[in-house]
């Protein structure tokens, strides 16, 4: 989870890291649901052919209930006594001619469809005739009873051609929705990746990485039920209760208009959505936790066994799992209890339609007979199952909201700062890199450098040296551009690094650091993220000059072999020399090397220095090291300590003046330069590589 300091927002406010002002209202859950409708926009094609094929599949789900009138009316007909009552027996009448003439157009398809099917009424299935009966009353009676075969087998076939449209439809509907969701969804990781990977340093420092990798992973799965039900279930159940409410509004307008106010009685439901989206928010916060916890126990793997932690851990993975549990619990309650309330309401509306709505015609009140009675409480009926979905949908997507809005809270950091329109690409250190009056702060009040000044020219090598927390590897992070100066400027050639396109200038820049990091993936490709598109052979000469080759071409894949998770198959040193042919093959004009051999022993430090030595010739570098016996051959080293230049000059001009550099170098040993040695060759190199562990 964040801290307050961290970027990310709490869900949902990530528009309140916008610069100072009045805070705007918060965002609508119309609005959050329009910003992901937005993401449909370059597939609206796909879109459009799903909702349609869900208004097909609606359209004939509901009309296939009016297939019972031809049922009741013409293979079973029959009549309701009114004892006499000419009054209600002429309401009853007139209901009668209402509802034929409001279905008029099925009665026309069935009789079309009877030419078809009598023929298919067998002669045995027809009473034989009573003796002394009127042939022509025999005949008439055996056509009304072949009619009422034939009204069946229409029925049936109509029926078929309902199930088919159905089936078809929600077939393609299904795989087209799913095809819109996914290509959504790439959309929307990419987009995710791209903002995370354009995020300045800083937001590294102050994010958790448990809530970055939720955001990116679980809360884009939210966002995709989302998407799902955005797309698929809610409009699924409102085509399907528009359709219902209009094949009810045909059979009688008049229970229709009773019915359709009776729904008013789910808006309370409302306040139960609401909460879900609350409580899932939470859970999501808390699901972010536990991803952190497991974070830096495979990360601290290696501490947690050393110190026999395995117990510790695990109790504190399951309390934070536990958490999860517990508020997973309450939104699974609040949905629970919504989905109760709407079957209970549903059920009461639906006994009180068929007690009142049986009384009414009865009475010949609703202008309607029996028939259309059983089929309007049928349709309603047909309706509870749409109609419970669509509340518990909503209640879904309130709890998909919870990732939309963690998602959203990604996509709305603010972007980096904008490059001067006139920046220029940057080529080569024509004269010197030269940091002027620098100071900087990671949080405001606190610095760690204070007016910084040094110069690093053409072609030679500045080593910073210092004790620990005095600043060195904050003066690298600000020459890679990952920070900018609170104050102060730093130039090449005089102009400000800001001048230059940030992205050439990386190009023609490289970094080694204390700790190596490979991908995982093989040697060869660990090299080429130097420059992607390098050729094998380049591949292999980085290597060489990096005094590795040799030990790469034992492996048993050679340069296909993969190295592992942060290259743990391979040595120290074996890594180190990786990260320096990658740099190689770069071919950089500004090299920054921050404590490049401090992690090694002293046979690996001695083959990564020689690999060392060969990068840095040509090449203006900058130097970071604890080992002092590494740079007392630079041709400037730059003392450092709290944040501030103390002293400057060659190591024998350094130890002369007897300042902190003689105190540090006295710690270590360390006395008058040593006369150069030449680098061995690459295959004397290459076979020290071979004997380290």
């Amino acid at each position: 989870m964040p801290d307050a300091t961290s970027p990310l927002p709490a869900s949902g406010t990530a528009a309140q890291a916008a610069p100072a002002g009045p805070p705007g209202p918060a965002p609508t859950p119309l609005r959050k649901l329009m910003r992901v409708v937005r993401y449909a926009g370059p597939h609206k094609a796909l879109l459009v052919a799903s909702i349609l094929l869900l208004s097909f599949q609606a359209a004939a789900s509901n009309a296939r209930i009016l297939l019972l009138y031809p049922i009741l009316d013409r293979v079973f007909p029959t009549a309701t006594s009114t004892d006499g009552d000419s009054a209600l027996k002429a309401a009853h009448q007139a209901a009668k001619e209402k509802a034929k003439t409001l279905l008029a157009p099925l009665d026309a398809t069935i009789d079309g469809l009877n030419a078809t099917t009598r023929p298919w009424v067998s002669d045995a299935w027809m009473p034989a005739p009573k003796e002394g009966a009127d042939p022509a009353a025999v005949e008439a009676e055996r056509a009304r009873l072949r009619d009422r075969y034939a009204t069946v087998f229409s029925v049936g076939l109509l029926f078929v051609v309902f199930v088919l449209v159905m089936s078809v439809s929600a077939f393609l509907e299904d795989y087209v929705n799913e095809m819109v969701r996914q290509r959504i969804l790439m959309d929307v990781r990419r987009d995710l990746c791209a903002k995370l990977l354009r995020q300045p340093m800083a937001f590294y420092d102050t994010s958790h990485r448990g809530d970055v990798v939720q955001r990116v992973l679980d809360d884009v799965h939210g966002f995709a039920a989302g998407l799902k039900l955005v797309f698929g279930s809610l409009v699924e159940g409102l085509f399907n209760l528009l359709f219902g409410i209009g094949v009810l509004a045909v059979l009688s307008p008049q229970l229709t208009a009773i019915c359709v106010p009776g729904l008013l009685l789910f808006i309370p439901l409302r306040t139960f959505t609401r909460r879900v989206n609350r409580q899932a928010k939470k859970r999501q916060s808390g699901s972010a936790r536990r991803v952190e916890v497991l974070l830096q126990i495979v990360s601290g793997i290696r501490t947690v066994k050393a110190f026999r932690s395995e117990d510790r851990k695990v109790a504190e993975f399951h309390e934070a799992d536990r958490e999860v549990y517990r508020r997973s619990l309450r939104v699974q309650r609040t949905k629970s209890f919504s989905d109760a309330a709407t079957e209970f309401l549903n059920n009461v509306l639906i006994m009180a339609l068929a007690v009142g709505g049986s009384f009414l015609v009865l009475r010949g009140a609703l202008g309607v007979d029996e028939k259309a009675l059983l089929l309007f409480l049928s349709q309603v009926g047909n309706l509870y199952k749409p109609a419970k979905k669509l509340v518990k949908d909503l209640n879904g997507m309130n709890d998909a909201m919870a990732s939309v809005d963690r998602v959203f809270d990604v996509m709305d950091l603010p972007p980096p700062p904008p490059e001067p329109p006139d920046a220029e690409p940057f080529r080569h250190v024509e004269r010197a890199v030269r940091f002027e009056d620098v100071s900087f702060a990671y949080r405001p009040g606190l610095p760690v450098l204070h007016g910084v000044s040094f110069e690093v020219p053409r072609g030679a090598t500045v080593a910073l040296v210092g004790p620990s927390g005095a600043g060195k590897s904050t003066v690298c992070d600000l020459l890679l551009r990952f920070y900018e100066p609170t104050a102060g400027r730093i130039t090449v050639d005089g102009r400000p690094l800001t001048s230059f396109r940030r992205d050439t200038f990386l190009d023609r820049t490289a970094v080694v650091t204390q700790d190596p990091f490979l991908f995982h993936t093989s040697v060869g490709e660990n090299i080429r993220q130097g420059r992607p598109g390098a050729t094998d052979a380049e591949v292999e000469d980085a290597a060489r000059a990096a005094f590795i080759h040799e030990h790469v071409a034992a492996l048993p894949q050679g340069y296909a072999t993969e190295v592992g998770e942060r290259g743990a198959r391979l040595s120290g040193g074996q890594r180190q020399r990786i990260t320096i042919a990658r740099a190689l093959i770069r071919d950089p004009a500004l090299l920054v090397l921050d404590e490049a051999t401090s992690s090694l022993d002293a046979e690996s430090e001695r083959a990564v220095q020689q690999a060392l030595d060969r990068l840095r010739q040509g090449r203006t570098t900058l130097v970071v090291a604890h080992r002092l016996s590494t740079v007392r051959r630079a041709d400037r080293i730059v003392v450092l300590e709290d944040g501030r230049v103390v002293d400057q000059g060659t190591h024998d001009e350094l130890l002369a003046r007897g300042g902190l550099y003689a105190r540090l170098c006295a710690m270590q040993n360390l006395g008058a330069t040593p006369p150069r040695e030449e680098a061995p060759p690459a295959e004397d190199a290459g076979g020290d590589a071979e004997d380290e562990p």
